[in-house]
């Protein structure tokens, strides 16, 4: 029995939502032999003001949707796409590491692919390494189209930059 619901989320929930984002970093980022460190994903500031502010905005653009996972009241997952106009965008989907392996992420992907139905090709960027995120993309039907040259994430403090693969679920015919 699913004992957590996906909601909309509003601007209420942006806290929530970079709390679990830094917790997703820390927990995945973090990769010695790419040399990215602790510190470079610190800061990154995933509790300024700022930051925490573009997520609350994030919830009232009409390109953009964001699902959260609630489970008794507490925010456990979240779930971000973007529309556009000849491709949609997977943009995040981060699940707190305590709640991993529960169905929470499959049924938040469900959620927004429901949203963003199949007449687009859905994109994403997924770091190269994180190879969990990768098979769970691939067992859904998204195919790995290979190393991006310049990854959205930036270079990093340190100079590292997380290598980032693009993913793709075609439209269906």
């Amino acid at each position: 029995m699913q004992n957590f619901m996906i909601l909309e989320a509003t601007p209420e929930d942006a806290q929530a939502i970079a709390e679990i984002q830094k917790e997703g970093w820390l927990t995945t980022y973090v990769n010695d032999e790419f040399g990215i460190t602790k510190e470079d994903v610190l800061s990154k500031d995933f509790g300024s003001v700022a930051h925490v502010r573009r997520w609350a905005e994030s919830t009232t653009k009409p390109s953009a949707k964001t699902w959260i996972a609630k489970k008794e009241r507490q925010v456990v997952g979240f779930c971000f796409v973007k529309t556009g106009e000849e491709v949609n965008m997977l943009g995040a989907l981060y699940v707190l590491s305590s709640e991993r392996g529960t169905g929470i992420r499959s049924k938040l992907v469900e959620q927004a692919l429901n949203y963003l139905g199949r007449e687009k090709p859905i994109e994403l960027e997924v770091a190269e390494y994180n190879y969990n995120a990768i098979t769970f993309y691939e067992k859904i039907g998204f195919k790995n189209m290979g190393t991006i040259e310049k990854p959205t994430s930036g270079k990093l403090p340190s100079g590292a930059q997380i290598p980032e693969v693009r993913m793709i679920l075609n439209k269906e015919e």
